[in-house]
């Protein structure tokens, strides 16, 4: 018999967990928290990233000559010159060039089992089976986790797997998902990123 445990953690895109600092620039995290996580980093699978952009601040505490000296997609780099966007500094006796780092996280929270009949995911793991290259091999056995974006379509994409006891279990758990087709969560105008976590257990 077939034991499997599981929970979901759900990340939607809003609101975004950014965080800056800039300390003539008083409202620099208000700015960032305030700001949307990038749908093109979201698409190419990537929850976190960072940007940092270099701005001059003026002696009326305008900010001027903004641009992305660097960042580890464009999505971010967009995303960081909007924050920029919306600085307001301390006025100076003259112009003084700064730059900002912004760091982005797409937030987690739990998500209990009626999310996954939602999403019709239950049904996937139901129907998912104990890996018969594990049983073959006397593993009784294993964990996987994998992350990947559901998007409103249903359509999986940017799968990575987090830990896993064998190559095998997330393996099979991944080859499964991306065979299925969930239904579209109710609700769900945005992709959502999931984080599964499922325990294996031949009885």
């Amino acid at each position: 018999m077939l034991r499997i445990s599981l929970a979901f953690i759900f990340a939607s895109l809003l609101p975004v967990s950014a965080s800056a600092q800039a300390p003539s620039c008083p409202n620099a995290a208000e700015a960032a928290r305030g700001t949307d996580y990038p749908n093109a980093a979201l698409k190419d699978g990537l929850t976190s990233g960072k940007a940092v952009v270099e701005f001059v601040v003026q002696t009326d505490g305008t900010v001027t000559d903004a641009h992305v000296i660097s960042s580890t997609h464009d999505g971010f780099g967009d995303a960081a010159l909007a924050v920029v966007a919306k600085l307001r500094c301390d006025a100076r006796e003259s112009p003084k060039k700064t730059n900002l780092p912004v760091h982005f996280t797409m937030p987690t929270t739990p998500c209990d089992s009626s999310c996954s009949k939602q999403c019709g995911l239950s049904k996937v793991l139901g129907e998912l089976g104990y890996p018969r290259a594990a049983e073959k091999l006397g593993m009784d056995r294993g964990d996987a986790v994998v992350e990947f974006t559901l998007w409103p379509n249903g359509r999986i994409s940017g799968m990575t797997t987090i830990e896993s006891s064998d190559y095998i279990f997330d393996a099979h758990l991944r080859t499964a998902l991306l065979n299925a087709a969930p239904e579209v969560c109710p609700g769900a105008n945005t992709p959502i990123r999931l984080r599964l976590p499922v325990s294996f257990a031949l009885q």
